[in-house]
């Protein structure tokens, strides 16, 4: 009885683990994508040079195309730095963060929304208005949540007190993630607008941080265009989907996709879209 009871309870986990999701199909008026980078270190290869990397990278943006990239730990490069990457790899505009190493490298102009503005909130995320044309815009936000850095200990899991730093980790973890989690939804334009989230939140389908984007409204694009278990994380604890595209009503997927490239320790995801006006906008 005690397997069959466990099963019961693992359910609602594995029904949020997992989509039978489809993708639409037909042409897409945006496509962004994802990428904690880690730095722009070789995940497998640590005596590989940083620029070796960036080229590397280079290419795989360059085959995928996106209209426009969010970077996470992409480092609190100067500004020279980041014009020259984002020339290397094709963008005209760029914005980067250098408190929180968050970087955005677009095809069409950023701006900074100031409602957004928050000391806390800012070394997470950042947001922009994104301007396709005279008509149409939306608002991307680029999220980098802290890290329990469980990973740290996974060599030493033999150790005596390694549970004990496990166990503090999550501990000093959850109330920071939602205290974050709760001011990101909270400063969120409310005005009628398209809307997507992405980034690295390091939480998995089972958290908190994931039911609270839920609740709010926002709408995961893995369940709606893959299938799978849609794992995002190849380091020491595999078989984790910790990255996101979240989107609001006013956005309608055409596609998801993880890419397998595996330099950093996380999988670059690719979302196309178009925006939704409404009916009311339509009138």
């Amino acid at each position: 009885m005690i397997p069959i009871v466990a099963l019961i309870f693992s359910i609602p986990g594995l029904i949020k683990s997992y989509s039978l999701g489809k993708e639409k199909g037909g042409e897409a008026q945006i496509k962004v994508m994802t990428y904690n980078v880690g730095v722009f270190r070789d995940y497998n290869d640590e005596n590989r040079y940083v620029s070796d990397v960036k080229k590397s990278l280079a290419k795989v943006i360059k085959e995928e195309n996106p209209d426009v990239l969010c970077l996470q730990e992409s480092g609190k490069w100067p500004r020279n730095t980041a014009s020259a990457f984002s020339q290397m790899i094709g963008y005209k505009y760029y914005s980067v963060n250098p408190t929180n190493g968050n970087s955005y490298f677009s095809k069409y102009p950023l701006y900074d929304v100031k409602s957004f503005y928050n000391k806390d909130l800012t070394k997470f995320a950042d947001i922009k208005k994104v301007k396709i044309n005279n008509n149409d815009s939306f608002y991307l936000a680029n999220c980098h949540l802290n890290s329990f850095r469980i990973s740290d200990d996974i060599d030493d899991i033999n150790e005596k007190d390694v549970y004990k730093s496990v166990i503090r980790k999550l501990v000093n973890g959850f109330m920071p993630r939602a205290k974050i989690t709760n001011l990101l939804l909270d400063k969120l334009p409310d005005d009628k607008l398209a809307l997507v989230i992405c980034g690295d939140f390091n939480d998995t389908p089972l958290s908190y941080t994931y039911n609270e984007m839920k609740n709010a409204g926002l709408k995961d694009a893995f369940h709606t265009a893959s299938r799978g278990i849609g794992i995002t994380y190849c380091g020491k604890l595999p078989l984790l989907r910790i990255d996101y595209f979240w989107y609001n009503d006013f956005v309608e997927v055409v596609s998801y996709k993880r890419i397998k490239q595996t330099t950093s320790d996380h999988y670059p995801l690719v979302m196309e879209f178009n925006i939704n006006k409404g009916e009311e906008e339509k009138e």
